[in-house]
């Protein structure tokens, strides 16, 4: 099995990731994780900035599915059921 180095979160990668969302137009920045996109699982570290908006939006496989842990700041979320409506 090939292995590969556990992937620390350090305050320093945290303070990069927040400059770049600051100076982005969108507000965010992500950082990758994972090695590419042939890999099962992604892996991202977002960062969301005060006025940035992520639409709805679902994964039509049943294998894709996503997970937050808020790591600093605050977020408001909103789960939205199968037919649209706020859950």
């Amino acid at each position: 099995m090939n292995q590969r180095p556990i992937q620390a979160i350090t305050s320093s990668i945290l303070d990069e990731l927040l400059q770049r969302a600051r100076q982005s137009p969108r507000r965010r920045a992500i950082h990758c994780l994972h090695e590419g996109d042939w890999e099962h699982c992604h892996r991202m570290l977002n960062a969301l900035t005060p006025g940035t908006y992520v639409r709805p939006h679902r994964h039509d496989s049943e294998y894709q599915s996503e997970a937050f842990i808020l790591l600093c700041g605050k977020l408001a979320l909103l789960l939205f059921d199968e037919v649209g409506h706020v859950d």
